[in-house]
């Protein structure tokens, strides 16, 4: 158990293990569909494969700055423009609050909770807490914790639904072979 212990609190606390492991389970799901969708070989499926987990992981700190940035920036304009809405966002201080008290609603059992929260946690002390220890605002927060998470996605699974276009069969010979087996 200290193991598994050691694992998780590895994995909790560190936001580039995260972001490797998210990585890697969106390389599997990107690499089936194209086994599954396209006439790609497995070479080809590799190698994007490989393309589109390096762009994921260039995409993170990027959308992650870019995310904070221009939250800072709405923070400093308009400080409550987010607030009628984080509660809604386990990222932030009210969302994570209230997620606490749902898991307690649904009668998760402590082991769930903690574990839920523990995570909750991590990714609000990487997008909602500052180096110095003070809260970051909402539309820094969320817009962060989005900038982080879906930027990787689209740099990922755009190139993976690319890929075909960039590897695939070129039509020609597709069709001199057809008319080759006619004969």
């Amino acid at each position: 158990m200290r193991f598994a212990n050691q694992i998780w609190n590895t994995y909790r606390d560190n936001p580039i293990l995260q972001d490797i492991s998210e990585t890697l389970i969106g390389s599997g799901i990107a690499a089936g569909g194209q086994l599954i969708f396209t006439d790609m070989d497995p070479g080809e499926i590799a190698t994007s494969t490989a393309i589109g987990a390096a762009l994921s992981m260039g995409a993170r700190p990027v959308g992650t700055s870019i995310g904070r940035r221009i939250g800072a920036g709405i923070d400093k304009a308009k400080p409550d423009a987010l607030n009628g809405i984080s509660k809604y966002f386990p990222v932030t201080k009210e969302g994570f609050e209230r997620s606490k008290q749902g898991l307690e609603a649904l009668g998760a059992s402590p082991d769930i909770k903690k574990g839920t929260e523990e995570l909750l946690q991590a990714k609000r002390n990487y997008h909602a807490i500052r180096p110095d220890g003070t809260e970051r605002g909402n539309a820094e927060t969320l817009l962060s914790y989005y900038g982080n998470t879906r930027a990787d996605n689209f740099a990922q699974y755009g190139f993976a639904a690319l890929s075909p276009l960039i590897y695939g069969e070129d039509v020609t010979n597709e069709e001199s072979l057809d008319s080759t087996l006619k004969i």
